[in-house]
């Protein structure tokens, strides 16, 4: 009798199964095609300078300069003296020297920013700490108005060349 006894079939849909395993390379940001990304852990210090670096976590302390990068981050227990220009840069940690953020600035209710500062964008929580030569990035296609007026008397003409509507209307 044991010898009519054929093995269990299983359906051949299992064998072709892909399972994600947790921990597994395939999720990892670190491994995506072109993403470049450096942590810098808790109790490590590196000092230096860094370029083509995509993203930068600051856990630990960093003295360095930062280029050619898109997004900076600082954590709590982070520490950064030195000078960054970035797309991006989230402060909850401590940072120190010059930074230019070219889009957005956000500093978290933990951060603190200290030195010449450039943005294009700021967003402080409350608590957040920023001090120094702060400064917003001009958008250098749209003229000043002041700038034209003070060219226009340099000029010695006295005319500053700006008309309202209605001006124009009432010299007409």
């Amino acid at each position: 009798m044991a010898e009519n006894r054929k093995p269990p079939q299983f359906p051949s849909e299992i064998a072709r199964r892909i399972v994600s395993m947790p921990g597994g390379l395939q999720g990892d940001p670190v491994h995506n095609e072109g993403h470049k990304k450096l942590v810098v852990g808790r109790e490590i210090t590196l000092a230096g300078e860094i370029t083509d670096c995509d993203v930068l976590v600051v856990e630990g302390t960093v003295r360095a300069s930062l280029q050619d990068s898109r997004r900076f981050e600082i954590t709590e227990s982070g520490v950064f003296e030195g000078k960054v220009e970035i797309d991006v840069a989230e402060i909850k940690g401590r940072f120190e020297g010059e930074l230019t953020a070219r889009g957005r600035l956000l500093i978290r209710r933990t951060g603190q920013v200290i030195g010449r500062i450039r943005y294009a964008e700021l967003e402080i929580e409350r608590g957040g700490q920023i001090s120094g030569d702060v400064q917003v990035i001009a958008d250098a296609s749209v003229p000043r108005l002041t700038d034209e007026i003070k060219r226009s008397r340099f000029a010695g003409d006295g005319d500053t060349g700006l008309h309202l509507e209605r001006e124009n209307d009432i010299r007409a």
